[in-house]
C-alpha cells in the first residue's frame, strides 16, 4: 500500500509538471539538460520518491578528450516523513562535495525554510553538513514534514523548489563550471 501511495504521488507530479511545460523523460540512462524524472520505490521497509532536475546531461564535459558520462542532477525526495533537497554528481566526490557546499553557502540551493513546520534539519552535526547514499554521489539535506499535509500541498511544495533550480539555473551553472574549471572546449580540468 505504501510503495503504492509513492508511485501515485510521482505520477501526480509528472501529471503537474508537464501540464506546467516541463519536459518528462522516464529514461534515467538518458536524461538530458533541462529534464525531470520521477523515481519511486520502497527501501528498508520505507517508502519514497525521488524528483530530479538535470541541470547538464552527461555529455556535458570531456575529460582526456573523452565524455565524462555523468548527468549533474538537482532534486527533492520524499523518504517517510522526510523532505530533503539533493545534489548529485558522478564524475568526482571531491569536486561534487565543493560545488554542494557552494551552492549552500550561497543559499541558492539546499534551503529548507520553505518545508513548514519548525523540525530540525537534518544533519544534526556541525562536522556533518551533508547526507548523503549512493556511495556519496548523491548529497542532500532534509527536514521532518511535523504535520498532516495532503498529497496536493505536497506537490505544490515539491513545485516549489523545482522552480527554484529553474530560476537559478545560470548561477547553478556558474559555480559548477568555476569548481570544475571548464576550458572552452568543455574540457574538465582536475
Amino acid at each position: 500500500m505504501i510503495k503504492l501511495w509513492y508511485s501515485q504521488l510521482a505520477e501526480c507530479l509528472k501529471q503537474r509538471l508537464q501540464t506546467e511545460g516541463f519536459k518528462i523523460n522516464t529514461n534515467w540512462d538518458d536524461i538530458k539538460k533541462g529534464e525531470f524524472t520521477a523515481h519511486s520505490d520502497m527501501s528498508n521497509g520505507k517508502g519514497y520518491c525521488a524528483f530530479y532536475y538535470c541541470i547538464k546531461d552527461k555529455d556535458s564535459y570531456l575529460k582526456n578528450g573523452k565524455l565524462i558520462g555523468s548527468p549533474i542532477i538537482l532534486g527533492i525526495q520524499i523518504d517517510d516523513n522526510k523532505f530533503g533537497v539533493s545534489w548529485g554528481f558522478w564524475y568526482s566526490k571531491i569536486k561534487g562535495r565543493i560545488i554542494a557546499e557552494k551552492l549552500l553557502n550561497s543559499n541558492i540551493w539546499f534551503d529548507l525554510s520553505l518545508i513548514p513546520g519548525n523540525s530540525q534539519e537534518y544533519p544534526t552535526t556541525k562536522s556533518k553538513v551533508f547526507n548523503q547514499y549512493d556511495k556519496g554521489d548523491i548529497l542532500y539535506r532534509s527536514k521532518n514534514l511535523e504535520n498532516m499535509i495532503t498529497v496536493n500541498e505536497l506537490i505544490d511544495l515539491i513545485l516549489k523548489y523545482l522552480y527554484i533550480i529553474k530560476q537559478k539555473e545560470m548561477n547553478i551553472e556558474e559555480i559548477i563550471e568555476s569548481v570544475l574549471n571548464i576550458s572552452k572546449n568543455n574540457e574538465i580540468d582536475t
